[in-house]
C-alpha cells in the first residue's frame, strides 16, 4: 500500500486506538480483527456476534441485523421487510409491545429504534452495561416466537397488521409525499434502476403497500429471519466473556433457518446488475424546488475493486475545494451549488451529480457543464494534491465513524451485510492506495452516457 507524501494522522490514530483497545485472546471459535477493535463470534446455528468493548463511560450500542432488506424481496417495491419490521416491535408471543417498551425503560435503555435498508434490516439501541441480559433475552424472545399478528408464528391480534400499515402510510405521507423534493426523488429512483431490485423505496411504494398483508410478512420473516442470516454487534464498556455466554445462552437457541423452502444457509445476493440499451435517458420535470439539474451513472457493487476510486473521484469534485465548486460555483457562476457523491449496495451503484442553478440559468446548461468538467477528467487526471485532500477527509471521517460506539455498530452492521463488515477496515486502505490515473481510468469506465439517467427540474408549482 502507497501512502500519501502526509500520512493522513486521523487514519494513523484510529490503528493505533485499535490496537490500544485490542481484544486480548480470542476464544475457540472467535476471530479478532488486525486493526479494528472487533471480535466475531460465529454460534453454532450460523448467527454472528461481532464484539467491540471499549473503556469508558456510557451505554453500550447493542444491535442486530438481518442481511436481508427491500431489495431482497420476492416482489420489488412490496414493502414486506419494512411491515414486518414494524411487526416486530408488537414484542413476543409471551411479551407484549407495552411490556417490551417497559423493560427497556425501566432498564434505562434508550434510543429505542429500527431501520429498513434496501440490503438488511437493523434494530438497536442502546442501555447500561449490566442490563445487557435484559437485551439478549428480549431480542432472542421476539425472534423465537414473533407477535405478527396471528396464526402459528405469533398470538392473535386483529386488526394489528393493518394498524401498522396505517403507521407506513403516515410515515410515507410525511417523509416522501409532503416534501417538494420525494415524489420526484422517488420517481427518478423508478426510472433509473428500472428492473433492478433497487428501483422501490426502501420503505415501499403506495401501489404495493395497498396490497400487503399479513402473509407477506411472515413468508419474508421465514427466509430472511433465520439465526444464518443474522449479526449482532455491542459496542461499549461491557464484559466480553459475560458477552460470549450470553450470546450463546440466548442467540443460540434461535434455528438456523425457518420453516420448508428456507434457504440452508445465508447467501447475499449479488445478481448482476442489468445493464441499460439504447439512448441515454432524459427527463424532464416541474418542481416546488429550486431549479437544478441530476445526472446519475450506474456503477458498481459494494465490494467491487473499482469502489475506492469512484468513492474518491466523487470527493474530487466535491466539497469547498472540489472541482464543481471552483469552477461551476466560484468560476463561471452557473450554480448555487454542486456535488457528487457515490453510493453503492450489494447488488449495485449509483454515482450521482446535484448542480443547483443560479437565477437564470437553466436546468441544460448545468447538463453542460459538467460534461465539460467530465471531458477534462478524461483528459487530464487529477493531481496528487486533490488525491491528497480526498484521502484525508476519507480517513478523517472512517475514524470519526468508530468513535461513537451507535454509529460505529450500525457502520458494522451495513458493512456485513454489503459483503463483510472488515470491509471497514480494507476500504480506508483502499482509498490511500488510489492514485490520479485510477480515478481517471474509472471515470472513463463507469460516467458514460449508455449508463445514466439526467434529469432536468425547473421551478414551478407541482
Amino acid at each position: 500500500m502507497r501512502l500519501p507524501r502526509a500520512a493522513p494522522v486521523s487514519f494513523v490514530a484510529a490503528l493505533a486506538i485499535a490496537g490500544a483497545l485490542s481484544l486480548g485472546a480470542a476464544e475457540e471459535g472467535s476471530r479478532t480483527s488486525s486493526t479494528l477493535p472487533v471480535e466475531e463470534l460465529v454460534l453454532d446455528n450460523g448467527m454472528r456476534v461481532l464484539l467491540a468493548p471499549r473503556p469508558g463511560p456510557g451505554l453500550v450500542a447493542a444491535a442486530w441485523a438481518t442481511r436481508r432488506g427491500a431489495g431482497d424481496e420476492p416482489r420489488a417495491g412490496s414493502g414486506a421487510a419494512h411491515l414486518l419490521e414494524h411487526l416486530l416491535h408488537q414484542g413476543s408471543a409471551r411479551v407484549s409491545a407495552s411490556d417490551f417498551a417497559r423493560h427497556y425503560t425501566e432498564a434505562g435503555a434508550v434510543g429505542i429504534d429500527a431501520r429498513t435498508d434496501r440490503d438488511l434490516t437493523a434494530y438497536f439501541l442502546r442501555l447500561p452495561p449490566e442490563r445487557l441480559e435484559l437485551w439478549f433475552w428480549l431480542e432472542s424472545d421476539r425472534l423465537l416466537h414473533p407477535a405478527l399478528g396471528a396464526g402459528n408464528l405469533g398470538v392473535d391480534k386483529p386488526g394489528a397488521v393493518d394498524r401498522e400499515l396505517q403507521v407506513i402510510a403516515e410515515e410515507r405521507r410525511q417523509r416522501l409525499e409532503a416534501t417538494a423534493m420525494g415524489p420526484l426523488e422517488e420517481e427518478l429512483q423508478r426510472l433509473f434502476w428500472r428492473d433492478h431490485p433497487y428501483a422501490a423505496s426502501a420503505g415501499g411504494g403506495a401501489e404495493a403497500l395497498a396490497r400487503l398483508r399479513r402473509a407477506d410478512a411472515e413468508a419474508f420473516f421465514a427466509t430472511s429471519y433465520g439465526a444464518a442470516d443474522l449479526t449482532a454487534v455491542l459496542v461499549g464498556d461491557f464484559d466480553a466473556v459475560q458477552a460470549r455466554e450470553m450470546a450463546r445462552r440466548y442467540f443460540g437457541r434461535l434455528p438456523r433457518t425457518r420453516g420448508a423452502g428456507a434457504p440452508a444457509a445465508a447467501t447475499t445476493d449479488r445478481t448482476p446488475l442489468p445493464e441499460p440499451g439504447g439512448a441515454p435517458a432524459l427527463v424532464d420535470r416541474t418542481c416546488a424546488c429550486p431549479t437544478q439539474a441530476r445526472v446519475l451513472y450506474r456503477t458498481v457493487v459494494a465490494d467491487s475493486p473499482d469502489r475506492a476510486a469512484l468513492d474518491v473521484l466523487a470527493g474530487v469534485l466535491s466539497g469547498r475545494s472540489g472541482r464543481l465548486q471552483r469552477s461551476l460555483v466560484a468560476g463561471r457562476r452557473l450554480a448555487f451549488a454542486a456535488s457528487a457523491r457515490h453510493d453503492t449496495g450489494r447488488r449495485g451503484g449509483v454515482f450521482t451529480v446535484e448542480l443547483e442553478a443560479r437565477d437564470g440559468t437553466a436546468p441544460q446548461a448545468l447538463v453542460e457543464a459538467w460534461d465539460v468538467e467530465l471531458a477534462r477528467l478524461a483528459a487530464e487526471p487529477p493531481t496528487a494534491d486533490e488525491i491528497e485532500r480526498v484521502r484525508n477527509q476519507v480517513t478523517t471521517d472512517a475514524w470519526r465513524g468508530m468513535r461513537e460506539p451507535l454509529d460505529f455498530a450500525l457502520r458494522l452492521l451495513v458493512a456485513d451485510a454489503q459483503g463483510g463488515w472488515r470491509s471497514l477496515e480494507s476500504w480506508p486502505r483502499a482509498v490511500l492506495a488510489v492514485e490520479p490515473a485510477d480515478v481517471q481510468r474509472v471515470a472513463r469506465r463507469h460516467l458514460v452516457a449508455e449508463r445514466r439517467l439526467v434529469a432536468r427540474i425547473t421551478r414551478g408549482a407541482q
